[in-house]
């Protein structure tokens, strides 16, 4: 699935599945090829009948890889991007400051 930027999402699936198939998400910032690290992944396993599944844990990435079980109907794949509704407040000596829509409890 391909994501308008590399945007932080949470994948959302909605599937018809026989219990025990496994479904793989990752993002194609998985393999980090200049540290020679892995990034997250997402495996859900389903149960009988009609399930939906979102990933709690954020992932960043302009494409998202499912590897989806022969047996899984999908009926929706979808994803929530994740972050503020923020604007800018003004400048100080540093840069630019954020003014954030969600209170700041620090």
């Amino acid at each position: 699935m391909r994501l308008p930027y590399n945007a932080q999402v949470t994948p959302y699936l909605k599937v018809r599945a026989d219990k025990g198939k496994k479904i793989s998400i990752k993002s194609d910032t998985y393999d980090d090829l200049l540290y020679d690290t892995k990034s997250n992944i997402f495996v859900y396993c389903t149960k009988d009948g009609e399930q939906e599944y979102e990933c709690f844990g954020w992932i960043n990435g302009e494409y998202m890889h499912y590897m989806i079980l022969k047996g899984v109907t999908i009926q929706k794949l979808q994803y929530h991007e994740t972050g503020y509704d923020t604007e800018f407040a003004g400048r100080d000596s540093g840069g630019f400051l954020l003014k954030a829509a969600v209170p700041y409890f620090g």
